[in-house]
């Protein structure tokens, strides 16, 4: 499916490479191939620094937005699972 997306995306090839070297290809089906697919399309946007909004002492780095993804799912497993007695 890597290959998929790599052919339907060849501007996007460095990134998915660099997102599958970093995360795994798991993570990349899991995370992009869901979103991008169905759309169809490839809408280039700018360098994170370019944006206007951007500020580098109020952008989490990578380690606080995986710490804060993880503090997010525990939130969200503790709120299906509250009330519910482990047997």
């Amino acid at each position: 499916m890597i290959d998929e997306l790599e052919e339907d995306y060849p501007e996007a090839v460095r990134y998915i490479r660099q997102a599958v070297d970093e995360d795994g290809e798991q993570w990349v089906l899991d995370t992009y191939h869901v979103h991008i697919k169905p759309l169809q399309t490839f809408i280039p946007c700018p360098d994170v620094e370019e944006l206007p909004f951007y500020d580098e002492y109020e952008t989490l780095d990578r380690e606080e937005r995986v710490e804060h993804a993880e503090m997010l799912r525990k939130y969200r497993e503790n709120l299906r699972t509250q009330g519910q007695e482990d047997e």
